[in-house]
Order: C-alpha cells, then sequence, then structure tokens
C-alpha cells in the first residue's frame, strides 16, 4: 500500500493536491511513511473542508434544477440530508444522484443498500465517553437514549 500511495500521490507531475477519504484516522500511520504534509479533516472539526464530503443544499437545488426538477428539492430536503460536518449540513451525493437517475419513481433509501452500519457504530460507542459532547452538539437529543 504504500509503495502505491507514494507513486500515485508523490512526486507525480500532474497532481496538485490528493484526497483519501474513510472512516479510520490513519494519517500519522506507516503507510503513510514518506508522504508528507498529510492533514486529517475529521467530521467533528470545523474546518476548509466541512464542506466537501456530500452536496451542499444549493448544490441539490442545482443539480435539481440542471434535471429540472427544481420543485423536488422540498422532497430531497426531507429524504436526504442531515449530516453535519461541524456547523455544515450536507446531503449524501449517493442518494441525491439515485433520486434524480430514479425520477420518477418515490424517493427511497438507497444508501442502506451500500454497505453497513457496524464499524461506524463501534467507532461512536467506543469513542462516544472520550466525544460525548461532540457527538450531541451533531445529532438532535431525540436521538439519544440513556444507557
Amino acid at each position: 500500500m504504500r509503495n502505491w500511495l507514494s507513486g500515485a500521490l508523490k512526486d507525480h507531475s500532474s497532481l496538485k493536491k490528493g484526497v483519501l477519504t474513510g472512516i479510520l484516522r490513519v494519517a500519522k500511520e506507516s503507510i503513510f511513511f514518506g508522504l508528507n504534509n498529510l492533514e486529517v479533516a475529521g467530521i467533528l472539526e470545523v474546518g476548509p473542508f466541512a464542506d466537501k464530503f456530500g452536496f451542499t443544499e444549493p448544490e441539490v437545488a442545482r443539480l435539481l434544477d440542471d434535471f429540472e426538477l427544481s420543485g423536488k428539492l422540498p422532497e430531497a430536503r426531507e429524504w436526504y440530508n442531515g449530516y453535519r460536518f461541524g456547523e455544515t449540513v450536507l446531503y449524501n451525493p449517493w442518494s441525491i444522484l439515485n433520486f434524480i437517475d430514479d425520477f420518477p419513481a418515490p424517493p427511497a433509501a438507497h444508501w442502506v443498500n451500500t454497505s453497513s452500519n457496524d464499524l461506524v457504530r463501534d467507532l461512536l460507542e467506543s469513542g462516544a465517553p472520550r466525544y460525548g459532547k461532540t457527538w450531541r452538539r451533531c445529532w438532535p437529543a431525540a436521538a439519544w437514549s440513556a444507557r
């Protein structure tokens, strides 16, 4: 993996920057040895990348307008918005693109068919005591239950 990343990201004349996405923090791990200027942009921090992990509402509105579906924004908002990175509310790109592609079919939960949430749930549960206040800022109180 290290050789592949170095070959793809380092000293590549056609590449100015590279972005790796995922759910595990690995920026300082040994697979990145030899790469420099690595930055972790997590969902809990407000930073320059907060609006880059999904579609913003103006982007969704523009996409819907491009496909003559601008009247469907309230429906898209009800079904697909709700991800919060810092203070930025985002829409799931996979779901929005499928919503547009499947029209005139009714909205559906497209994301549920792509993977399991087990790893995310495990990470949230194991880090909850340390990040409790931050988690509660990200989700409404109704989503939390006492254990």
